[in-house]
């Protein structure tokens, strides 16, 4: 899948998300669902480490894009 960022995304930090994307599938077994959220998550310039429900992790750092996601369908 291809990322398409909207515009005004600077392209250093594109190439920083197209690399951490990349790595963040690679240790993922996403769905279609999560893997085209997690894109258009990206796609506004947002890092995979974090999520928009401001969700954390018992460490009280932010959750992960698709863990989080996925602990919001749980509830």
């Amino acid at each position: 899948m291809k990322i398409r960022f909207i515009p005004g995304i600077d392209t250093q930090l594109q190439q920083i998300l197209k690399k951490d994307l990349a790595a963040y599938e690679s240790s993922f077994d996403l769905t279609d669902e999560e893997r085209r959220s997690l894109y258009e998550w990206a796609s506004e310039g947002n890092a995979v480490c974090d999520n928009p429900w401001y969700m954390a992790s018992e460490n009280g750092a932010p959750m992960d894009f698709v863990t989080a996601m996925r602990t919001v369908s749980e509830i």
